[in-house]
């Protein structure tokens, strides 16, 4: 029989998390444990409201799926059949299947990356995301925390002051830049406007930056843009390929949207089997929530798994950075 907890977290952030939707100076976060005998495995959940995700939800499907056969799941696929049955919040879904493997893990003395056919790696360089703020205060920011250190920055944005916030950073720093409106556009045609204006600055990508929903300027965007665009939203649990092909130049995989790490690689598998690029990235989560990303990361062109240096309380320490690189603790 095994035994499976819920911890609520409580993050403080080191600065406001603001994006185009929203801002927050606090995160709350769950643990998920799952233990037999001296064996423990853990996952995170990071709800999102994007996909209208609540603390209170989390607790209540939580409750209700403990109270079917979690308890005595014996194998992977058992589990992920359960998972299947009910209409789950994915972050939930994301912190039972990763606990749980992270347990079969453990106790069967197995490596992930040799169970998901992946190179081994314990090292690997990051992007580091900026959030909006005042134009003025982005080179104190920079400075402060001393970002010159990566050599991929993401810039969240909105609209509105796109132009000028990516025009400062392109002047502070040489690195390669990812842009994140966060589906803050609404007219396509203003939006390659923008992107006329900052076609020859140092850019990656720009990472979903209209609704989901807009299905139809997607894919006119797609023949009309110098820049690469990226699906972020778009890609939940199960994505219709031949349709972001259609719309997109590459993907982000998060953990938190797919339900969970097997999806995740299934997702990845996909990706690369439609020629489109990837990125692993994250939500606002401890190094719980992103060491169990690690493992896909020699597969993808871009990672993004920095947001525990945002936390001022991240005790988990399973992973630590230096240099702009993040290391795996053994």
């Amino acid at each position: 029989m095994l035994i499976w907890t819920i911890e609520k977290i409580n993050l403080n952030l080191k600065f406001t998390w603001k994006l185009s939707r929203n801002e927050s100076n606090t995160k709350t976060n769950f643990y998920i444990k799952v233990k037999q005998q001296n064996i423990e495995g853990i996952g995170e959940v990071a709800p999102n409201i994007r996909y209208n995700e609540t603390t209170e939800l989390i607790l209540s499907e939580f409750a209700m799926i403990l109270n079917n056969d979690l308890p005595i799941i014996k194998n992977i696929d058992q589990l992920i059949e359960l998972l299947n049955t009910f209409k789950l919040c994915q972050s939930l879904k994301a912190g039972i299947q990763n606990a749980y493997l992270d347990f079969f893990f453990k106790k069967n003395n197995i490596n992930p990356f040799q169970y998901f056919l992946q190179k081994p790696i314990s090292k690997t360089p990051t992007a580091f995301t900026i959030p909006i703020m005042e134009i003025g205060k982005i080179n104190d920011f920079f400075l402060e925390n001393n970002l010159h250190r990566f050599k991929t920055i993401k810039v969240k944005v909105n609209q509105h002051t796109a132009l000028e916030t990516i025009a400062e950073i392109n002047n502070i720093t040489n690195a390669k830049l990812i842009i994140d409106p966060n589906e803050d556009w609404t007219d396509v045609e203003s939006l390659l406007q923008c992107i006329e204006k900052i076609k020859n600055y140092n850019i990656a990508f720009i990472e979903q930056p209209m609704p989901a929903n807009n299905t139809d300027q997607y894919k006119y965007l797609k023949f009309q843009t110098v820049i690469d665009i990226f699906a972020d939203e778009s890609i939940i649990q199960n994505p219709d390929f031949v349709e972001i092909k259609r719309q997109f130049h590459g993907v982000n995989i998060k953990l938190m949207k797919t339900g969970g790490l097997i999806q995740a690689k299934k997702i990845l598998n996909q990706a690369k089997l439609f020629e489109l690029k990837t990125m692993i990235g994250c939500m606002v989560e401890t190094t719980i929530g992103l060491s169990h990303a690690f493992p896909l990361a020699s597969s993808t062109d871009y990672i993004d798994l920095d947001s525990f240096l945002y936390l001022q309380n991240d005790s988990s320490n399973q992973l630590f950075e230096k240099d702009g690189i993040i290391f795996k603790n053994l």
